[in-house]
């Protein structure tokens, strides 16, 4: 929705000539482009102004009207005075960086003259000498964006980490300028009690004078005088502004003003979301498979499990049951695609990373190699089952933890509560990068001959990457990471690509597999898949008392002699015994087992258990 019909911007960086592009691009009549940069340090708006954006350079709004509504600006550019009719203004003074997690630790505020403000000038801050913080990006000061990703890339070298020879430094399509910052205590024309500091609390130059004539000199003090940074935006849009007219109004450098401490979480909402209605998408939006025009394309049938994802493909069969069976009977006999990309993928690096991994799984991770993977559980305090999932060793200080999908989220910050309420002194990095990369599993006997068609550049025979193992490099041209796990009992490799790369990759594993009379695989034949192979399925056969000994694993979890989550809560009496029920396995004697078709009983020294079929 256009917020009006003629519209001004007001910028002092790259993004109000952005804005105004893409303002015109979309049909709305643009008034004026005031930039307060001079030309030579505007080449965006530069661009703007020869594609018909009218522009003003060393510019600065010095006056507004209008009775009902905004109907006019005035703008001070090369010593003249224009007033210019306009029913819309933006105004964009660049970005803040968002510090509000590093104020906590008492992450000190720097300001850089005639630049954004910058709120560290080191890359690595402690709150009490002994927790280091690894900050990166722009709240470092860096100006740009080819500079801020060139820190985060490199932000690993400080942990000790070195990055796998698949992940390449980030390369930015268009490096977005700040300029300097001009911000309302330079507009010397307007009246004080006409220049809003902070729009969303109505707190004015003249509110900020009062405060100072009154001795509230202090950042914390003056923004509970004014209610200067008390809005729904907790100070984004107003802080930086306020602390430098305060600086301006006491004669102190704003490095010696500082900002207040923001309060943590702070998590950005776009305004059409409180706008619109909140109900159906607009309440919830799909979360769509980064491949997901190659499904719809394939004739893939799309359910909702917290991903939009196949559930079966049409041109499998004439019906669900049909094409579910074809779908099988491929992964059994040739080789069948399916896209596990919600499958969690969280990478915990660190010198410390093993020792915090094995804490948290109730199997022993202190000697797995590099470039294998181990299949654990995970449990919470109770004893319970919270995830199942593997663990792979891409290097002695980064290991990628993959949880179910649906716990994906869940798990990663779980991860995140136990280091930093337990275990903070661990030097461990937790990055959630689940939608971040793209998964795409090739199963069955002709698997491994698929996957020599995409030219990997490394090799893959079972003695150099053999099951429960994985792999870096490229296949297809695409840095990507390879695990050869089996949740299928075929052949089976799991190619990690990034996201934005997972369509085109799709497309030719699909072209690959139709030709040697393979099949794109939903998640129902999957499933089944997976049950026939004797792998659980949290959610269906755990609940919340579901304990180890309950699935058959108390053997296994009781060879770790280490400590972990939950292993106290196993030695009490009620977390096992012969009255506990078992998850037992069933094999159909004629037709196929339905939810809710058959109970049984297990003799467990001779009690029995119940167990619901699905």
């Amino acid at each position: 929705m256009a917020p009006g019909r003629r519209l001004a911007i007001l910028t002092n960086n790259d993004e109000g000539a952005l804005t105004a592009l893409v303002a015109r691009q979309a049909g709305m009549e643009l008034a004026v482009l005031a930039d307060t940069r001079p030309r030579n340090s505007a080449p965006l708006s530069v661009v703007a102004e020869s594609r018909g954006v009218p522009c003003l350079f060393k510019a600065e709004c010095t006056g507004n009207g209008g009775r009902s509504g905004l109907r006019w600006i005035s703008v001070l550019a090369s010593g003249q005075d224009r007033r210019i009719a306009c029913d819309a203004l933006a105004v964009t003074a660049g970005t803040i960086p968002a510090r509000q997690l590093a104020a906590q630790a008492d992450l000190r505020v720097a300001f850089q003259a005639d630049t954004e403000p910058a709120f560290a000038t080191a890359p690595m801050i402690a709150s009490d000498g002994t927790v280091p913080w690894l900050v990166a990006g722009s709240v470092t000061g860096a100006v740009g964006l080819q500079a801020a990703l060139a820190q985060g890339h490199a932000a690993p070298t400080h942990l000790g980490i070195t990055p796998g020879p698949a992940i390449e430094g980030p390369v930015a399509s268009m490096d977005l300028a700040v300029g300097g910052l001009t911000g309302p205590w330079r507009a010397r024309r307007a009246r004080d009690s006409r220049v809003w500091v902070d729009i969303q609390n109505d707190v004015k130059l003249s509110d900020l004078h009062l405060a100072v004539r009154e001795n509230y000199v202090h950042p914390e003090h003056l923004k509970r005088y004014t209610t200067l940074g008390m809005g729904t935006d907790q100070g984004r849009t107003a802080t930086a502004n306020g602390m430098a007219v305060l600086a301006d109004l006491t004669g102190r450098d704003p490095a010696a003003v500082g900002a207040t401490r923001l309060r943590p979480p702070a998590i950005a909402m776009r305004m059409g979301t409180i706008a619109h209605l909140r109900q159906g998408d607009c309440h919830e939006p799909r979360r769509q498979l980064p491949a997901a025009a190659v499904h719809h394309r394939v004739g893939a049938i799309m359910e909702d499990f917290g991903w939009q994802r196949p559930d079966w493909y049409g041109g499998n069969g004439a019906d669900r049951d049909a094409a579910v069976a074809a779908e099988k009977q491929a992964v059994r006999q040739c080789v069948g695609v399916f896209d596990a990309s919600p499958l969690g993928k969280i990478e915990v690096a660190g010198p410390d990373a093993r020792s915090f991994l094995d804490r948290l799984y109730a199997v022993d991770l202190t000697r797995l190699r590099r470039g294998r993977i181990r299949y654990g559980l995970m449990l919470n305090e109770n004893g319970t089952i919270l995830d199942d999932g593997v663990v792979a060793c891409l290097d002695e200080t980064l290991f990628l933890a993959g949880p179910s999908s649906a716990n994906a989220g869940h798990v990663a910050r779980w991860l995140q509560r136990w280091h930093q309420t337990e275990w903070p002194e661990l030097r461990v990095s937790i990055s959630d990068v689940t939608v971040q990369w793209a998964t795409l599993a090739l199963a069955g006997p002709q698997a491994r001959a698929l996957l020599s068609m995409l030219e990997p550049e490394f090799p893959m025979t079972d003695s150099e990457l053999p099951h429960m193992s994985v792999a870096e490099g490229r296949v297809a041209g695409l840095p990507a990471r390879i695990a050869r796990v089996s949740f299928t009992g075929e052949v089976q490799f799991e190619v990690s690509v990034p996201a934005r790369d997972a369509a085109p990759l799709l497309g030719r594993m699909l072209d690959h597999a139709l030709a040697m009379g393979g099949r794109p695989v939903g998640l129902e034949a999957w499933l089944q898949l997976w049950i026939e192979k004797g792998y659980i399925h949290l959610g269906t056969e755990t609940n919340g008392r579901t304990t180890p000994d309950d699935l058959g694993f108390g053997a296994l979890i009781a060879r770790k002699q280490a400590g972990f989550i939950g292993k106290r809560a196993l030695a009490l009496p009620g977390a096992g015994g012969a009255r506990r029920e078992q998850l037992v396995g069933l094999r159909a004697v004629s037709g196929r087992l339905r939810a809710g078709g058959a109970s049984c009983a297990t003799a467990r020294q001779g009690r029995p258990a119940r167990l619901s079929v699905r």
